[in-house]
């Protein structure tokens, strides 16, 4: 039983102090009962916002990629004719990255 007298003495005590800082915004919010001027002074800040950068455009890609396979892949195929026997004309490039 005291428990539940302890917890109601509680109850009534968050309810005051709720009040009471409701009370004192009211106060503090001028006659008109606005109290936007009130805030914004709080939060106004002597440091400028810095404005955005502005995004770089990207570059076009050229229209149309070099055909054929690069040199890389030319030389591999000669190894891979030659390391294992096999006629050059039978080889192909296939899911070349280029980089350029």
């Amino acid at each position: 039983m005291g428990y539940i007298q302890n917890s109601h003495g509680t109850s009534l005590a968050v309810v005051a102090l709720s009040i009471l800082v409701i009370v004192i915004v009211i106060a503090f919010s001028g006659p008109d009962g606005s109290a936007t001027e009130f805030t914004a002074q709080a939060f106004q800040s002597p440091i400028e916002t810095p404005t955005p950068i502005p995004s770089p455009t990207p570059t076009p890609l050229s229209p149309t990629p070099p055909s054929g396979p690069s040199n890389e892949a030319l030389q591999a195929l000669a190894y891979v004719a030659e390391r294992y026997g096999l006629p050059p004309e039978n080889l192909s490039v296939a899911n070349e990255h280029r980089r350029d």
